[in-house]
């Protein structure tokens, strides 16, 4: 249903004449901060294993997971109007777990996917967001709004560089 909301809304916006040169930018959620969880020294993989799948039921794990589906669905939509040159999508979710990797100098995209050790997810071995990137692990703090500026700016000055601060 909200990919439907989305895009009535986006309809709205590049059908009216009297907004013809309105830019979007869609932006999708953010992730959101569970507690670490790190192994206990005798546990062994499969017991982990066996406690992560049974939090991937709780409420928490579904959310943050329904967030990163939400933020991919968010992007989706904003592939669909790229050819009217006026919409770019900012995967906000991906944004802040790279940046979150990058500042740990750990992993990479391709081995989260396969271990599902999202940081902030709260499963037995994923690490949460430090101080600094949420207030109260759902709205963003410094970091987290860092991450969105630099995205923001860099998006919007590679697609429409007339915006660039300089040229303001």
């Amino acid at each position: 249903m909200f990919s439907e909301n989305i895009r009535f809304y986006m309809d709205t916006i590049l059908t009216e004449e009297a907004l013809e040169q309105t830019k979007i930018v869609l932006i999708g959620p953010p992730p959101i901060n569970g507690s670490e969880n790190a192994p206990e020294n005798d546990q062994i993989e499969a017991d982990v294993e066996r406690l992560n799948n049974g939090k991937k039921i709780w409420p928490r794990y579904k959310t943050y997971m329904s967030k990163k589906r939400y933020a991919e669905g968010m992007m989706d939509i904003a592939k669909e109007y790229e050819e009217t040159e006026r919409v770019i999508g900012l995967n906000l979710w991906r944004g802040v777990v790279e940046e979150k990797l990058k500042e740990d100098g750990e992993g990479s995209w391709e081995n989260l996917e396969k271990s599902e050790l999202w940081p902030g997810c709260g499963l037995i071995g994923a690490k949460s967001f430090e101080k600094g990137w949420f207030t109260d692990g759902l709205h963003l703090n410094r970091k987290g709004y860092g991450v969105l500026n630099r995205m923001l700016i860099e998006e919007v000055e590679k697609k429409w560089p007339e915006l660039a601060v300089e040229n303001l």
